[in-house]
């Protein structure tokens, strides 16, 4: 859908070949503006530990390595829990990475109270380590110069090599050591950005997104880490993520009927199967705040007609909703269900005829068209 109407599967005359930087080989009017992956870890997960702290999951915790042209950037969500030896206080890691700009490292920690806790700070000591630990990692590596730019990184896979490698040389603490099968629910995301505008439509009805209008888009599985590795090529691994649903979120994507916006398709989903789902809009022309209202009493004439006929409200209001009646209406004769329903065929569609499009994948298979 993003790339320029004028080009074809063939790559245009002069373009870079496939390989090299990241920035060589998106179409010509998609910025990337930032990438990310992320893995959850179980509760009750000791990580490290030493004479000093034990640092453990608390709760199910999302580990997300994120990277854009100004940092790299790992963080936890939850906060990971650091249990300090008393005196010290308690404290929680939130992120860590490096600022390209300058070169410099980064850590951030904040302290937790609550019975037991100590008085004494330590956080600072502890950003120490971790920033000394990334330190070590990129020395010697492009990453480590000021002005990196990972976008721009002709040899990015060996770079992370490099850094891989530098890791593993470093001394590690006492706790469970993380392995694949611990990595669960993968996600891969990305930010990008329009730098031409788009328009796509049919029927006098279509989507528009300006040029500059951002898009973040996230693939969310259901997998280990330890399936994926044992994958041995790209479909295998594709099918093993066990994709659940592509998630877009934006405030650029417009809806336009007869050439006019009526309204911001603000979150839609990509369940498997191809199925859209609006999660969040808002209706343009002096028209969204009314949308959940319009809903509401759509929602309750329908309950209130089927009360008539003797169907209890509970099963009255579940069958307006799900037959549609309680949407609100974009303009006369045009829906949410409407506008599902077509945005689900296209992307059904889509899949079907360009399944094929990403060499060594069946994108048809991979989400279940």
């Amino acid at each position: 859908m993003l790339t320029p109407p004028a080009t074809s599967q063939a790559r245009a005359p002069g373009a870079p070949p496939p390989g090299g930087a990241i920035a060589d080989n998106l179409p010509s009017n998609v910025d990337l503006r930032s990438a990310r992956v992320s893995f959850t870890l179980p509760a009750k997960k000791k990580l490290a530990g030493s004479a000093l702290y034990d640092a453990t999951t608390q709760y199910a915790t999302t580990i997300t390595l994120s990277a854009s042209p100004s940092e790299l950037r790992i963080s936890s969500s939850p906060g990971l829990h650091f249990d300090v030896q008393w005196p010290g206080q308690n404290m929680r890691f939130s992120s860590a990475g490096v600022n390209f700009g300058s070169g410099q490292s980064f850590a951030n920690f904040f302290l937790e109270g609550g019975l037991g806790s100590g008085f004494i700070d330590v956080s600072d000591r502890g950003a120490t380590e971790v920033k000394t630990m990334i330190d070590q990692a990129i020395a010697g590596t492009a990453m480590a110069r000021p002005g990196y730019n990972p976008m721009q990184d002709r040899d990015l896979v060996g770079t992370m090599n490099r850094i891989k490698s530098n890791f593993d040389r470093l001394p590690t603490g006492a706790g469970a050591p993380v392995g694949a099968a611990d990595l669960s629910a993968p996600s891969i995301g990305a930010t990008l950005a329009m730098r031409a505008p788009f328009e796509q439509a049919a029927d006098g009805a279509g989507v528009k997104i300006p040029a500059g209008g951002q898009l973040d888009v996230n693939i969310q599985g259901n997998a280990n880490l330890a399936r994926l590795l044992q994958a041995g090529n790209p479909q295998a691994a594709a099918m093993a993520a066990g994709i659940q649903s592509v998630s877009v979120n934006s405030d650029a994507i417009e809806l336009i009927k007869d050439g006019k916006p009526i309204a911001k398709l603000l979150s839609l989903r990509v369940s498997r199967g191809g199925q859209v789902t609006l999660d969040r809009f808002e209706l343009l022309g002096g028209l969204g705040a009314g949308a959940g209202v319009e809903s509401l009493l759509r929602l309750l004439v329908g309950v209130a007609a089927m009360a008539e006929r003797g169907v209890p409200a509970e099963m009255g209001a579940r069958v307006t909703v799900e037959s549609g009646a309680a949407d609100p209406q974009f303009v006369r004769g045009l829906s949410k269900s409407m506008i599902e329903k077509g945005l689900s065929e296209a992307v059904q569609k889509l899949l079907r005829d360009n399944r094929g499009a990403v060499p060594g994948l069946d994108l048809g298979l991979v989400f279940g068209v």
